[in-house]
């Protein structure tokens, strides 16, 4: 089962999937393989309110790094394009409470599912068909394809 992370300052980038990685005080537990549904708010929901899941990803790596290790590109993947790395250690350690520049944190990076062109189901949603859950028929690079429910629809050779 998909644990939940909160994805709270970084929502746009995740529906987006512009963000591929976070870095976790904790979260020490977690292994490449696990699953993570990400959600903008996981704690401190009102009762009766609803708990918002974005997206499940897949982890493919975790490991432990002090924070100012950050490097540019990890700064994009973690959904912050305009910040230097310096910059996004000073915005960590002033939103985390008792995390120096030289904290050991955990680095989380994620695949996203593959995403339907046409239709919108992923590895984790699929979309019913005649024959029961859909399958993926043509999958390309950029982490799409076109599933056996849209085929005919789209025409999946120009897709």
């Amino acid at each position: 089962m998909a644990r939940l992370m909160s994805v709270a300052l970084t929502t746009d980038a995740v529906r987006s999937r512009r963000k591929t990685v976070t870095r976790r005080v904790g979260w020490q537990m977690l292994n490449p393989g696990d699953q993570l549904t990400l959600c903008p708010k996981v704690r401190g929901r009102r009762r009766g309110e609803q708990l918002d899941r974005i997206v499940t990803v897949d982890v493919v790596a975790v490991r432990r790094e002090p924070l100012n290790t950050i490097t540019a590109e990890d700064v994009t993947a973690e959904g912050f394009p305009g910040m230097s790395p310096a910059e996004f250690v000073e915005f960590f350690c002033a939103t985390h409470h008792g995390v120096t520049p030289d904290t050991e944190i955990t680095r989380i990076e994620w695949r996203y599912p593959r995403v339907c062109r046409a239709c919108g189901c992923t590895d984790y949603a699929a979309c019913d068909t005649v024959i029961g859950p859909c399958a993926w028929l043509h999958a390309y690079p950029d982490n799409t394809g076109v599933c056996t429910g849209c085929a005919s629809s789209v025409g999946a050779s120009s897709a």
